[in-house]
């Protein structure tokens, strides 16, 4: 089955016009839409029940800071790059900015999982973080989604372009969003280190399968 999964993905690659590089796990599914139906899932998603708070909100909040600060790696960080957000009792998210490879890590009570997730990204209602790297050389088109079953990070999907001939496309919405009733959206183009010509951009809409 596993077979017949993955065959079916590299057909639709074939026909959507994308490389055959394109990897995705077997559990993903990706339908090519019109502008149109990007912009009204974008406008039309329902709201996040979860609110990010900024590096100012963690400084204010000692109990948290004291967690972070107590960890090793984390105890030269300036918090003010940080973002927080509470996904479940005792469970955070923390997302760390920075000028290239951002990372975004998960902590449950006062332990911090040391899988540095990709740190441009978001949460979607059924607390599934859904990101993309920021790189300091070779982008290219790169898209992961995580859970956190039993109180630690998992790769729950991913899609990766690896001849790097496409990438998230500069967009004057998100590149890359959920509408929380279960779709995922990205828009990409040719990968603007390799090609001069990058107007033409291509629209997906991404399902996962359980």
């Amino acid at each position: 089955m596993r077979h017949i999964i993955f065959l079916c993905i590299v057909m639709f690659s074939s026909i959507s016009g994308l490389s055959q590089d394109i990897h995705t796990s077997d559990n993903i599914t990706m339908e090519k839409i019109a502008e149109m139906e990007f912009r009204y899932a974008y406008q039309n998603k329902r709201k996040s029940v979860y609110m990010w708070k900024n590096g100012d909100w963690i400084i204010k909040h000692s109990g948290i800071t004291r967690k972070v600060y107590a960890h090793e790696e984390f105890s030269e960080t300036d918090l003010s790059n940080m973002r927080f957000i509470k996904i479940k009792s005792k469970s955070y998210l923390l997302q760390e900015a920075k000028p290239v490879l951002s990372e975004t890590y998960y902590m449950k009570g006062e332990t911090i999982d040391r899988t540095a997730m990709f740190g441009i990204g978001d949460i979607d209602n059924d607390q599934i973080y859904y990101a993309s790297p920021d790189y300091d050389c070779d982008q290219h088109l790169w898209c992961r989604w995580y859970s956190f079953t039993d109180g630690k990070v998992s790769i729950l999907a991913e899609l990766e372009d690896k001849s790097f001939e496409y990438d998230l496309a500069n967009y004057d919405l998100p590149s890359f969003f959920a509408d929380n009733r279960g779709y995922y959206y990205i828009v990409i183009n040719k990968n603007p280190n390799i090609y001069d010509n990058i107007e033409e951009k291509t629209f997906y809409k991404i399902r996962l399968k359980f």
